[in-house]
């Protein structure tokens, strides 16, 4: 497997989950093509992801791909996780 997302559709919302790529592949655009693919697919919702704040290249394909911080949430005493919405 080279890569995959999951999504799960709640009214007008969509939870994107999952957005993996294998180590040897990355930085090749793939993840972004995947994004890209399950917003194609699932149309004009609003599309929800979290990841953690130290997971620095992730926020930067999430906020080059138009997706805005919207909260934290606590994940330990010293790291949070990163809500980011886009609305489509």
């Amino acid at each position: 497997m080279i890569g995959s997302v999951r999504a799960r559709e709640d009214g007008p919302r969509v939870h994107v989950a999952k957005l993996i790529v294998h180590p040897e592949k990355r930085d090749r655009g793939l993840g972004a093509e995947l994004l890209a693919a399950i917003e194609k697919m699932l149309g004009k919702k609003t599309f929800e992801l979290a990841t953690s704040e130290k997971s620095l290249k992730n926020l930067h394909l999430y906020r080059k791909m138009g997706y805005k911080e919207v909260r934290r949430l606590p994940m330990t005493e010293a790291v949070d996780f990163v809500v980011l919405e886009k609305s489509l």
